[in-house]
């Protein structure tokens, strides 16, 4: 868990080409991780939905895809022979939570961890 949250702060700190709020964000992280374990065990959802979660995943994984090209393409403050690097990097972030998520109860952890953070 802690993983996926630090992977998904990471790529929002490169696509914000970092800042204040990534580096704190980054200290909290634990403590989010240990709250959504938590709350996952209080509700009792580590086995509730056993289903597939494969085209969901990559759903998600897609719409984190797109906003990095979305993002970088815009962005004129990052020289260009600097944004093929950070997008391949950003992009191997992503493959790396293609990787750590593996039940439902980590791909909607990491979706509320993203949608209410960045």
């Amino acid at each position: 868990m802690i993983i996926i949250y630090r992977d998904i702060n990471y790529i929002f700190g490169g696509l914000a080409q970092g800042g204040t709020y990534f580096g704190h964000q980054h200290t909290r992280i634990l403590g989010d991780a240990e709250y959504s374990l938590y709350l996952g065990d209080f509700y009792d959802c580590y086995d509730e939905r056993t289903y597939d979660i494969t085209k969901q995943k990559k759903l998600y994984l897609n719409a984190l895809h797109q906003q990095i090209t979305d993002e970088l393409s815009t962005n004129y403050d990052i020289q260009k022979n600097e944004k093929s690097d950070l997008k391949r990097d950003l992009f191997e972030k992503v493959k790396g939570l293609d990787t750590l998520i593996t039940d439902y109860f980590y791909l909607e952890s990491a979706r509320t961890f993203q949608y209410s953070n960045y």
